[in-house]
């Protein structure tokens, strides 16, 4: 069994025990962070040395990765299909189709995460960009 797994069934035994004191610290699990972090923005040197036109191109490049293709929960029609399926279909081999649903979910914020660098990147493309001062007159 995995060990995380049983760290957690242990973790969850001792802890549901009366009588029985634990010193749980979950600062020292490696779980990983839900939330996203801010980034520091600051253009490197590697960066500053390129020109106006290269910072340009580079930023033309990234906007379309900035783009989501992926409808809304309700707008979705997979969404709609398990929703449905999952309600009328009890006992069937339809039963557990609402298990796309934490999939789906999943591939969404995988998306959002992709959408978070990107913009980081271009926002410090952007910074870069006004450092020497591009297209200023």
């Amino acid at each position: 069994m995995n060990k995380k797994i049983m760290l957690g069934i242990t973790a969850g035994l001792c802890l549901n025990s009366p009588g029985m004191a634990v010193d749980f610290d979950l600062e020292s699990l490696p779980l990983p962070d839900p939330h996203r972090k801010e980034k520091d923005i600051k253009p490197d040197e590697n960066l500053l040395t390129k020109s106006c036109e290269e910072l340009d191109e580079a930023i033309t490049y990234l906007e379309p990765a900035m783009l989501s293709h992926r409808p809304g929960f309700y707008d979705d029609e997979y969404n709609r299909g398990a929703i449905w399926a999952s309600t009328a279909a009890d006992y069937t081999i339809l039963e557990n189709s609402w298990m796309f649903l934490p999939y789906n979910w999943l591939m969404g914020y995988i998306d959002d995460g992709r959408k978070h660098k990107t913009f980081y990147k271009i926002e410090t493309l952007r910074r870069a960009k006004a450092m020497k001062n591009c297209y200023v007159n």
